[in-house]
C-alpha cells in the first residue's frame, strides 16, 4: 500500500544530485503527530570563504534559532535551547564522499491547530550558511491528516459498474486514483465524481469518490486498486501519502453479459432435474 515511513527513507536522494550553491534544503509533509524532518544535504565540494567565523550552518525555525552544524572537518551539530520553540529538536547526520547529510527530527509540543479556525500553524525552517547568509534557503512544513482505509461499495448492473469509496477523516480534501486491471490488462478508464463534507468543526474532511463506467463485456476477474490520498501539493506524487486497498471481483460477479444466459441455463437445469423427479415418481407408482 502507498504510504510514508519517514524513519526509513531518510537518504532516498543522496544519489545523482544536481546542486545549485552549498546544499540542498528538503521538508517533506508531515502526517499530523508524526515529526517534521528536515534534510539538509551540504555540497562538501563547494568552494567558501568564511571571514572571522567558523563554517557552519545555522538552522532557525519560525525565526528562531535551534541549533548549527559545523560543515568542515570537524562536522558536529549542536542544539541551542530556547524556552520559547514549543518543540523537540534533535540533529542526526550522515555522510558520503561529496556530502554531509543532516536531518533534523522536530516534534511540537504544543497545539498544531489554531482551536478557531482548525487550521495548522505554520512550521517554516530557514537555514543558513554562516551568520552572513552566503547561502540560505527557507521552506514550509505542510501538514495532512489520514487515518483509516478507505471504504468501497460496488453497484453493479448489465450495463453499469459504480464503485464508491470512502475516507471518513483526512486532510485536507482527498483525491482517488482507480487502477483497474481485468484479466491482468488495463482495463476501462470511466468517470469519478466527488463530494467533500467539512467535519469537526473544519478540521477534517469526509471524502467520498464515485467511479461510474459501463461494465465491460469481456469475460474475466476484476482487480481494483483504490488510492485515496490527501490534495497536499495538487500534485500526483501526493499519492505518496495516501491509503490504497485492493478489491477482487470474482468471474461469477462481473461477466454481466452472460447473466442472462446463465439465468436460462439455471432454469433449463431445474427443469431437467424437475422432470426427472417426475419420472421417478411416475416409475415408483406402476411398479408398487
Amino acid at each position: 500500500m502507498i504510504s510514508r515511513d519517514f524513519g526509513i527513507q531518510l537518504f532516498v536522494l543522496t544519489m545523482g544530485m544536481t546542486f545549485s550553491g552549498s546544499f540542498i534544503l528538503e521538508c517533506p509533509p508531515v502526517n499530523e503527530g508524526a515529526a517534521a524532518i528536515v534534510i539538509t544535504y551540504f555540497n562538501r565540494n563547494y568552494n567558501y570563504i568564511f571571514v572571522n567565523e567558523e563554517p557552519r550552518l545555522f538552522y532557525y525555525r519560525n525565526d528562531i534559532m535551534v541549533g548549527y552544524c559545523e560543515v568542515d572537518s570537524v562536522y558536529v551539530c549542536r542544539k541551542i535551547i530556547q524556552g520559547t520553540i514549543n518543540a523537540e529538536i534533535n540533529f542526526n547526520k550522515n555522510s558520503t564522499e561529496d556530502q554531509y547529510i543532516i536531518t533534523i527530527e522536530s516534534r511540537t509540543t504544543s497545539k498544531l491547530r489554531n482551536m478557531t479556525s482548525k487550521k495548522f500553524y505554520n512550521e517554516v525552517w530557514r537555514i543558513s550558511l554562516g551568520l552572513n547568509a552566503l547561502d540560505s534557503k527557507t521552506c514550509d512544513i505542510k501538514f495532512y491528516a489520514i487515518f483509516d482505509d478507505p471504504e468501497c461499495f460496488p453497484n453493479i448492473s448489465m450495463e453499469h459498474f459504480i464503485l464508491t469509496c470512502f475516507l471518513r477523516r483526512v486532510f485536507p480534501e482527498a483525491l482517488c486514483d482507480f487502477d483497474i486491471i481485468l484479466n491482468n490488462t488495463d482495463s476501462f478508464v470511466g468517470s469519478i465524481d466527488y463530494k467533500q463534507t467539512e467535519i469537526d468543526d473544519g478540521a477534517y474532511y469526509k471524502t467520498s469518490c464515485t467511479l461510474s463506467a459501463m461494465t465491460s463485456t469481456e469475460n474475466g476477474k476484476y482487480q481494483i486498486t483504490v488510492t485515496m490520498y490527501p490534495n497536499i501539493n495538487g500534485i500526483v506524487s501526493d499519492r505518496k501519502y495516501g491509503k490504497s486497498i485492493t478489491i477482487f471481483y470474482p468471474e461469477r460477479l462481473l461477466v454481466i453479459k452472460d447473466l442472462k444466459k446463465t439465468v436460462l441455463d439455471l432454469i433449463e437445469m431445474l427443469v431437467k432435474q424437475t422432470l426427472k423427479v417426475r419420472t421417478s415418481l411416475v416409475m415408483m407408482t406402476k411398479t408398487s
